[in-house]
């Protein structure tokens, strides 16, 4: 035997005397409920791992590393390699062996750790030499024989357990092998844009379509995962279609001498024999993936060639395919993709009937499509006609492979699967798609039905990149205008998801409804007022949801929201009493189990509230008209906040007495934030705030220095400033970023390029963001402020400014600021100057009479003198309970103050739930 006997070729001699030996022999295993079976073995390598389990390959007992006689059984790197595989399949032993010696380690249940349990060896003498493996196969046979003796009784008395393939790979253990290959790929990617042009165009065009779903992530990185992804989706699929589709039973036919080529071949073939062409078809980046890759899938394929999918069950391949897709999502897919809880509660909630058409037009991955199917199931109806409901599309092609495979039920196989790939702004009812039919491969024609429900997970695409579909949203915008009388003009500044509702009605049945995810922006943004309008005039708005126990979507900053719309037909103004319910769930929804979602959705359906599982507040359109003119944004109205219908009569708009406007940004900090030793004359420099952190209590100090100079450059050299002159000329050469140069950059008309002017300094500020201290500080003196700050600025000599302060952070004041925003990802609450201008109010200083002004100063006082906490600390203390207690009976209003507290912890907490922990 020549010396390049190694570990391989005796492993398939092992493997091959093992079936030999046990084929048709009887391994008995103890166990609950009686008596089981093992017949035979099967054993691949993936990757040098020897699988022992039942004839099919369905059943795993051990995973074996077979190593030659150089390499003890206690190496350290061999049993850390072995641990590790055993870990990702999830069995509790493996076996080292090294020809010499056979050692079992079983997983000890406390420790959590793998330990060595039994040790075999080899009769005779022990070999020294590789050669010499072959001269002695009779010694290694009769070991192997011993071995698999004393494994049978091990497994009858439980101390080896078994595991099904299909729960292995449930695990996600073995498709992780895959992706520990994505930097290899990742760097064949770069290699192949670098050296090809036209593959560069590929990605930078597929990269400009996906970007948004992937902030912050490398282009490269993130195809290299949708590659890998990709190919596991296509093999594993395949697999499933041996039964059904002859093309596909040449998937067994790969091993390690097949070329990607000949794989590419086979997809093409299974295309054009039974379709399913989203899944098989060749996606950017597929054809560049690492040797290293490829060589995993080949063991991955592999692996499935060892297992007889027919006989596992529709379960349990059910359980595969959503695997795959699970595995695809959290490696590939988008920070948006739809977690699988939310998905169910988002059809429980949404969907009328379920014996209609429920279509799902940016479906991504198919997450709430394959929720809708199952839901249908779940009431009882039948696989075809839950089939023939559930339509599906998406503007790009890479998402609908792990939709089909979310889609594809072992008894829809064969079945035409209404997925199909367009952009959601060019779905017209009653226009025809064209599928194939998977046994025939003949073209199947349908038409778009009109939907009972469309629920969807709409993109999360910002106005800035709206662009792209330009035309197709002014086509919304003149159906808004057109069917509202003129009398909503939807902004051009909204997120693409503010025209999507629009074009969503025209697919609908009359009465129909429309479950939609989308961020929380519109609550409260300067857009979402007419995005509102414009709804309420489309849709019944019947249900607003949002999470109270932290975001949806775990790996994204977006604050989600979630909409139940009724189609109005004909669009009209809404109905007075018509009512909205403003819903919180306080259930974490991805650590809740499905019976609990059921029971979530349902309270959410009814509008019941529970505590702690849902609140519910209902609002009329005349109530939320009302709170409107009141200044609060939508934001406020998953609070019970009835007790401010009695507080209007006491509010005014702070605009009466304040100029409101944001902070200085003059474009050049250097210039206008003077540093070190710089000369200028005193009567140039005024007190600035630039940080909102440094604001620690209700009155503000200046942090830096501001140059504001309203003179001319021939006035200083006649006054002789000769400090300011030397400022000024040290950047009038100076340039942009940009290379533009400054005087340029910094002109504005009537006034100097270098001037800040004194008409923008404020009195009082307000965070733009702030986070966990919720209040107005006061400036000591008049000063400039951020653009970090909105500013007020007293309007009127007459207005007291001590009043006002006390006022505006008394508890209705802090509640009157909390309900003008929304809360972003980070837990910050957005508030733009712009809606703080338009809308804040505050109590109406005016009708105060004297005393009751000295009673509210004086409370203010202890306030004065320390720093403001964090808003739950803050409402605690009596300091602050006192003050606001004087506040409230001044104004009659002095039984509100646990119904104003109440309102303002919940958004609070709202809020803050979205914040990430520490």
């Amino acid at each position: 035997m020549p010396v390049t006997y190694n570990e391989r070729s005796w492993a398939i001699d092992l493997i091959a005397y093992m079936n030999q030996q046990l084929q048709g022999k009887q391994l008995g295993i103890r166990k609950a409920g009686g008596e089981h079976t093992l017949h035979g073995a099967s054993g691949v390598l993936f990757p040098d791992v020897l699988l022992f389990g039942d004839r099919t390959g369905q059943t795993i007992l051990q995973g074996w590393e077979l190593k030659m006689p150089d390499t003890p059984v206690t190496d350290a790197s061999l049993i850390q390699n072995a641990t590790q595989k055993a870990q990702r399949l999830g069995i509790n032993s493996f076996v080292v062996w090294n020809v010499n010696q056979v050692v079992l380690h079983v997983a000890q249940k406390q420790e959590g750790g793998y330990e060595p349990t039994r040790t075999w060896t080899l009769p005779g003498a022990p070999i020294q030499r590789r050669s010499a493996v072959p001269e002695r196969e009779d010694d290694w046979k009769k070991l192997c024989n011993r071995v698999l003796r004393d494994m049978s009784e091990l497994l009858e008395q439980g101390t080896l357990r078994e595991r099904t393939i299909i729960d292995t790979f449930s695990d996600q253990r073995l498709i992780e092998a895959l992706f520990e290959s994505t930097s290899a790929t990742a760097e064949a990617l770069q290699k192949a844009i670098q050296s090809d042009n036209q593959f560069r165009a590929e990605v930078a065009l597929w990269w400009e379509g996906v970007k948004a779903e992937y902030p912050d992530r490398d282009q490269v990185e993130v195809l290299a995962h949708r590659s890998i992804a990709g190919w596991a989706a296509k093999v594993i699929f395949l697999h499933v279609l041996k039964s059904h589709c002859s093309a596909a039973q040449a998937v067994e036919t790969l091993s390690s001498s097949s070329s990607k080529e000949e794989a590419f071949d086979l997809f093409e073939r299974v295309i054009a024999s039974c379709n399913f062409a989203h899944v098989f078809q060749a996606y950017t980046g597929e054809s560049r993936i690492s040797p290293r890759t490829w060589d995993r899938l080949v063991q991955l394929n592999g692996f499935f060639s060892t297992v007889d999918i027919d006989t596992v069950g529709a379960e349990a391949t059910q359980m595969l395919l959503r695997s795959t897709v699970s595995a695809s999502q959290r490696k590939a897919a988008g920070q948006f993709t739809t977690p699988p809880a939310l998905a169910r509660f988002l059809v429980r909630v949404a969907v009328h009937d379920q014996t209609k058409t429920v279509l799902d037009p940016c479906c991504g991955t198919g997450t709430i499509a394959s929720a809708a199917y199952d839901e249908k199931q779940s009431v009882g109806i039948a696989p075809d006609a839950a089939r023939e409901c559930i339509w599906a599309s998406d503007k790009y092609a890479f998402p609908l492979q792990a939709a089909t495979l979310a889609l594809s039920r072992p008894e829809q196989m064969g079945k035409v699967l209404h997925i199909f790939q367009e952009d959601v702004l060019n779905l017209e009812v009653g226009s025809q798609i064209s599928f194939r039919h998977p046994e025939t491969g003949a073209t199947v024609h349908k038409q778009l039905p009109a939907a009972h429900c469309i629920v969807s997970n709409l993109p999360f695409v910002q106005f800035e990149d709206v662009e792209t579909s330009a035309s197709t949203i002014q086509h919304v915008k003149k159906r808004v205008a057109r069917e509202t009388d003129e009398s909503v003009d939807l902004p051009g500044r909204s997120d693409l998801y503010a025209y999507l509702p629009f074009h969503l009605w025209t697919l609908l049945e009359d009465g129909g409804r429309a479950g939609l995810i989308l961020s929380n922006a519109w609550l409260g943004t300067d857009w979402g007022a007419a995005f509102r309008e414009a709804l309420q005039q489309f849709y019944h708005i019947e249900k607003v949801v949002v999470s109270g126990q932290g975001r949806w979507f775990q790996n994204a900053d977006v604050v989600a929201s979630l909409l139940i719309l009724r189609k109005r037909t004909p669009v009209e103004n809404p109905p007075d009493q018509e009512a909205t319910a403003f819903i919180t769930t306080e259930k974490k929804l991805h650590t809740t189990d499905d019976e609990a979602v059921q029971q979530l959705a349902s309270y959410a359906t009814l509008n019941r509230a529970r505590e702690g599982w849902l609140q519910a507040e209902i609002y009329t359109n005349h109530e939320i008209d009302t709170l409107e003119q009141a200044g609060i944004e939508w934001t406020a109205l998953f609070a019970d906040i009835n007790w401010l219908k009695t507080t209007q009569d006491v509010l005014i708009p702070v605009n009466e007495l304040f100029d409101i406007g944001r902070g200085e940004r003059r474009g050049w900090n250097p210039l206008f934030y003077p540093k070190g030793d710089h000369s200028i004359e005193d009567v140039y420099l005024e007190p600035g705030l630039k940080r909102p952190s440094h604001a620690k209590g209700l009155i503000a100090e200046p942090d830096i220095d501001v140059f504001s100079c309203s003179r001319s450059i021939q006035e200083l050299e006649q006054r002789g400033h000769q400090g300011a002159l030397a400022w000024i000329r040290r950047f009038e050469h100076e340039t942009n970023t940009t290379g533009r140069p400054l005087p340029e950059v910094l002109s504005k008309s009537n006034m100097h390029w270098y001037e800040m002017q004194t008409d923008s300094m404020a009195d009082f500020v307000l965070p733009v963001n702030p986070y966990q201290r919720l209040f107005i500080p006061r400036l000591r003196n008049r000063a400039f402020v951020d653009q970090r700050f909105t500013r007020f600025t007293l309007a009127h000599p007459e207005v007291d400014p001590e009043i006002c302060h006390a006022l505006l952070n008394s508890i209705v004041g802090l509640f009157l600021i909390e309900a003008l925003g929304f809360g972003r990802g980070l837990g910050a609450l957005d508030l733009s100057t712009t809606r703080a201008k338009r809308q804040l109010h505050m109590l109406n200083p005016g009708p105060l009479t004297s005393d009751q002004c000295e009673q509210i100063r004086d409370a203010f006082q202890l306030l004065l003198q320390r720093t403001v906490h964090p808003l739950p600390e803050e409402l605690k203390r009596s300091d602050r309970r006192a003050f606001d207690q004087v506040v409230l009976e001044a104004y009659g209003l002095a039984d509100q103050y646990g119904a104003v507290r109440n309102a303002l912890e919940r958004l609070y907490r709202t809020r803050m739930a979205a914040a990430p922990r520490s």
